[in-house]
């Protein structure tokens, strides 16, 4: 099992024993793009409600948690998910770059 340090730990600059497996997602949801299709993989349960509720039923389904989804139509419905607090692979991996280089700054 590989382990890294939570957020919050990174935040506060602390060593602790606080950890979680990699394989946990911390993000709502990933973009895998196709061309012209882009498919929208929720891989948390936050993100498969939201996609459920607000998307055409009549979407493409990749597997269990994926949807796919006409690429020009992305950018809207991502701001959408971002308007309603849930976090893609890339904000999460932007935040925690953030986070390490303001714990580095305050060394």
């Amino acid at each position: 099992m590989t382990l890294i340090t939570t957020l919050e730990d990174i935040s506060s600059g602390l060593e602790t024993k606080s950890w979680m497996r990699l394989n946990d997602p911390i993000h709502d949801y990933r973009l895998e793009r196709r061309g012209d299709m882009t498919i929208i993989h929720a891989d948390s349960e936050a993100a498969l409600k939201w996609c459920y509720e607000h998307l055409p039923e009549e979407l493409d389904r990749h597997d269990v948690r994926g949807f796919g989804v006409e690429t020009k139509f992305i950018e809207i419905i991502t701001d959408s998910m971002d308007r309603d607090k849930l976090m893609s692979d890339i904000d999460v991996a932007e935040a925690e770059e953030e986070l390490i280089k303001q714990a580095w700054a305050h060394e």
